[in-house]
This record gives C-alpha cells, sequence and structure tokens, in this order.
C-alpha cells in the first residue's frame, strides 16, 4: 500500500472548510483540475452520495466514480475509489487551529494488480503533488470571504 498525507493550515471554521469538501457539486468551480461532477446516487449529502467526476490528468483526462463511505461533520469524510487496479481511500480529517482550521489529507492507495504494485510507490511524489494542488485550491476558496 502507498500512503500519502499531506497538511494545510486554512484561515476559516472547520465548518466553512468541511462545508466545502462535502460541496462535491461545487468541485469543478473552486479546483480548475475538475471539469465536471455527475451526481450518481440519490443522496446527495453524506454516507452513500456516489458521484463521477471528470479531472484533467496531464494531458488527458482521469474519469472516476467515488463513494462517501464516512462523513462525520465537521471533522471528518472519506471518499473511496476504484481505478487502474488501485482502491484509492482518501480521508479528509478537518482539526480546529487558533482562529481557523488545519486540514490533513491522507490518501491509501491499494493496489489489486502487479502493475500497480510496482509502480505506486515510485509515483508517491506525484500523488503528493496532486494533493497538495487540490488542498491549496480548497484552501483559496475557503479563505475568499472566510
Amino acid at each position: 500500500m502507498t500512503r500519502v498525507s499531506v497538511t494545510q493550515d486554512i484561515a476559516a471554521s472547520p465548518e466553512r472548510v468541511f462545508a466545502r469538501i462535502a460541496d462535491v457539486e461545487k468541485l469543478p468551480e473552486r479546483d480548475a483540475d475538475v471539469l465536471a461532477v455527475e451526481v450518481l446516487s440519490e443522496v446527495r449529502e453524506g454516507v452513500g452520495l456516489r458521484f463521477r467526476e471528470r479531472r484533467r490528468n496531464g494531458k488527458g483526462e482521469l474519469v472516476s466514480e467515488l463513494e462517501v463511505t464516512e462523513y462525520a461533520p465537521p471533522e471528518r469524510i472519506r471518499f473511496v475509489t476504484e481505478n487502474h487496479g488501485t482502491v484509492w481511500d482518501t480521508v479528509f480529517a478537518v482539526h480546529r487551529r487558533g482562529g481557523g482550521s488545519q486540514l490533513v489529507v491522507t490518501m491509501n492507495a491499494r493496489p489489486s494488480r502487479l502493475l500497480p504494485k510496482i509502480l505506486n510507490p515510485l509515483m508517491k511524489p506525484l500523488f503528493a503533488s496532486g494533493i497538495r494542488k487540490h488542498v491549496k485550491a480548497l484552501a483559496a476558496d475557503c479563505e475568499r470571504g472566510a
């Protein structure tokens, strides 16, 4: 398994940060790499929410179907998807820090096929960079008008 963790201080309340993370339909508005989101479930918020995300991936696009498997406002939300022979399990944990928040994003990549078992550890710096970029966009969005 490959694990990546990114921490970011955000000058906004945990409630605001969590609400932004959980509102997946507005992802394209705050993250330029997310091209579109389509909700696939009748559940629109919380555990059981399933959605399809189209995201820029280098020069191409990556389409993923994600599901919220844990939802504990305003502290924790977990998204899980399976793509390219790997289960991607990502937890966004929001902690109160002074007058703002600290966000810790931990992604576990559990491969089920040989090639991802070899490549995922080698690609860990790329995964971390992508998460940092996503978290910075989220922080900027949360801090606007906070």
